[in-house]
């Protein structure tokens, strides 16, 4: 779940970004440019010519956001997760993570 890899899209785009740019640099003193399309470069082109920046994918967005619910919500037992009925403990397979609990003990193990 907390994969070090989850910034690697959004790296990509910016990278593709830079590209563009040097290579619009690289041809600034030309009468006429021949750089490659914005929409293949980490930006989006609107029908009416509007350009904006794609940070990152639709799916490393949804990752980060589904780990941003995980360390935020959490489970409120009052037994301290020992039970089968904590709810961040079996979605967490033993580690109760984002834990709103007194006295939780699964919150302090290693991920």
């Amino acid at each position: 779940m907390f994969s070090h890899f989850r910034c690697c899209s959004s790296l990509k785009l910016h990278w593709l970004r830079s590209c563009w740019v040097l290579q619009a640099w690289g041809q600034a003193f030309r009468a006429v440019m021949d750089v490659p399309g914005l929409d293949l470069h980490g930006w989006e082109v609107s029908d009416d010519g509007a350009v904006a920046v794609t940070w990152d994918t639709p799916e490393s967005i949804s990752a980060v956001q589904a780990i941003v619910h995980a360390l935020t919500s959490g489970c409120q037992c009052k037994t301290g997760c020992k039970t089968n009925r904590c709810k961040c403990l079996k979605a967490s397979k033993n580690r109760c993570i984002g834990c709103r609990c007194k006295n939780c003990c699964n919150s302090q193990l290693p991920l």
